[in-house]
């Protein structure tokens, strides 16, 4: 593994579990074992880390959709895939690197901020992808506008994920996910968590 892809793999699990603004890298340094310097190299500045930080979290994320797209032939099966990818973040005892960008947006550079934007977009755009598609095969019955259920799964998923991390407790994590796949089909509740 390239020293490059070692500080983004150590710093994205800084982030993950303290923060963008809970590290430094002093952090990553002595993590990672090189010197401060060696960091500047890769990434001139904090901002430029946390710029490489969601682009390498964007396409790590965008390999697990279309692996998912892949694997599962139906909406019902790919959206409760999609939540499984939070639920193993939850029993890493990690957060979603951008969810905890999001809540630190006030704070972060204005170009990572856009970047978080940008994932969680993707995101809304995929999701309301399956659910247009399952609303139009009949699989999905849920009654609403394919986008704002797709907003409303990402903000179960990062806002259950948020919580049941902070009780270390995945039981909510799938009650909550549960519930929300329950309501999109009667036989979504067989993909319960």
């Amino acid at each position: 593994m390239s020293t490059r892809s070692q500080l983004l793999d150590v710093a994205a699990e800084l982030v993950r579990t303290r923060g963008y603004n809970g590290f430094s890298y002093a952090d990553v340094s002595q993590r990672v074992g090189v010197r401060k310097a060696s960091i500047h190299h890769h990434f001139p500045t904090k901002e430029a880390l946390g710029l490489a930080l969601v682009d390498d979290y964007i396409t790590r994320f965008d390999l697990a959709l279309e692996a998912i797209r892949g694997a599962h032939a139906t909406a019902q099966a790919q959206l409760h895939a999609y939540v499984q990818l939070y639920r193993a973040s939850l029993l890493d005892g990690k957060g979603c690197l951008c969810g905890v960008l999001a809540a630190e947006i006030d704070s972060l550079p204005a170009e990572v901020a856009r970047s978080v934007e940008r994932f969680l977009t993707r995101q809304v755009q995929w999701l309301s992808e399956r659910i247009a598609a399952g609303q139009a095969t009949g699989e999905l019955t849920a009654i609403g506008e394919p986008r704002a259920l797709g907003e409303a799964l990402l903000a179960i998923c990062q806002g259950a994920l948020l919580v049941s991390r902070s009780r270390v407790d995945a039981a909510g994590f799938d009650r909550a996910t549960r519930a929300l796949l329950g309501s999109f089909s009667q036989h979504a509740r067989e993909f319960a968590a």
